[in-house]
């Protein structure tokens, strides 16, 4: 019973986080969908595909570059 009290708790907690302070992307500051992540979708596909680009210095994917 207890428990059942905590999640609602939780999730009535994180709807007024998500509406008073709506989640917005890092990159291009677009709104999101709650919890979806740090990157909209688009800025998501672009960070993933840069990550497969050689580094110009020692030709590693960018993503195994030191």
């Amino acid at each position: 019973m207890h428990l059942m009290k905590t999640d609602k708790l939780k999730k009535f907690a994180r709807s007024l986080a998500d509406l008073l302070f709506p989640p917005i992307c890092v990159a291009c500051k677009a709104p999101i969908p709650a919890r979806y992540g740090a990157f909209c979708e688009s800025c998501h596909r672009e960070f993933a595909r840069t990550r497969l680009l050689p580094c110009r210095h020692c030709g590693r994917e960018m993503m195994h570059c030191t």
